[in-house]
């Protein structure tokens, strides 16, 4: 009777029962993300245009020193003998200065200074008090010197040189000839000032710049879910 009982138990499971059968399905799903995009970025610059230009012939201040003392009052202020030019410089948004040399100078230096004017010696003097004086102002002048700013050093040789020092921006240019320059004064001669005037000049650029947009993105993948089917059915493998 007990297995009887069991059949009918048994048999109704195989054929109603059900258990879980997996199964693989593709799911779309969505993630953040970016895009380059680019985007036309403008700038704005000032620059300057010209709108006159010229030449002008400048005077210059020199003169000589012989750079010779007693020597009483110290070795600083002996044996320094150089030629000294300076030019003013008028006012202009560019310049630049020409100087013809038709001689060698071992060394010609340019600075942005401000006119130095030269020792006066006076006969009446007492010739101490006047070689002391000669040697606080060359030691003033020295100090002048290398305190300025240098905008160039040049030599030239035995053939016509022209020196084209830039002097934009600057209204007094001092030139230090150092050496025994002699009878070559007469050979550094024609300044020339070109000059040209400018105004601000507002220029426009533009250019293209990446930039990162933010985005939805849509992706898919396979996953794997599970579902009840008739026991009957997982054995059939469908």
């Amino acid at each position: 009777m007990w297995r009887i009982t069991l059949l009918v138990v048994l048999i109704p499971l195989a054929f109603w029962g059900c258990v879980n059968k997996e199964y693989s399905v593709t799911e779309t799903y969505t993630e953040p993300g970016y895009r380059t995009d680019y985007k036309t970025e403008v700038t704005t610059e000032i620059q300057k245009e010209i709108i006159r230009t010229g030449e002008d012939l400048i005077t210059s201040y020199g003169w000589y020193n012989q750079g010779t003392t007693s020597g009483k009052w110290g070795s600083w202020c002996v044996n320094q003998p150089f030629w000294y030019f300076n030019y003013t410089i008028p006012s202009h948004g560019i310049t630049t200065v020409e100087i013809t040399s038709y001689s060698q100078y071992p060394q010609i230096m340019a600075y942005d200074l401000a006119r130095i004017e030269e020792f006066g010696r006076n006969a009446a003097d007492d010739p101490d008090v006047q070689e002391q004086r000669y040697c606080d102002w060359l030691d003033e002048y020295n100090n002048k010197i290398a305190g300025a700013r240098l905008m160039g050093n040049y030599s030239t040789g035995s053939d016509q040189a022209v020196l084209k020092i830039d002097t934009s921006g600057v209204r007094s240019l001092s030139i230090v000839i150092p050496g025994n320059a002699g009878g070559e004064f007469a050979t550094f001669t024609s300044p020339m000032l070109k000059w040209a005037d400018t105004r601000d000049k507002e220029v426009k650029n533009e250019r293209q710049v990446a930039v990162q947009v933010p985005i939805t993105v849509e992706k898919q993948r396979m996953i794997t879910k599970t579902h009840s089917v008739p026991f009957w059915e997982a054995l059939s493998g469908k």
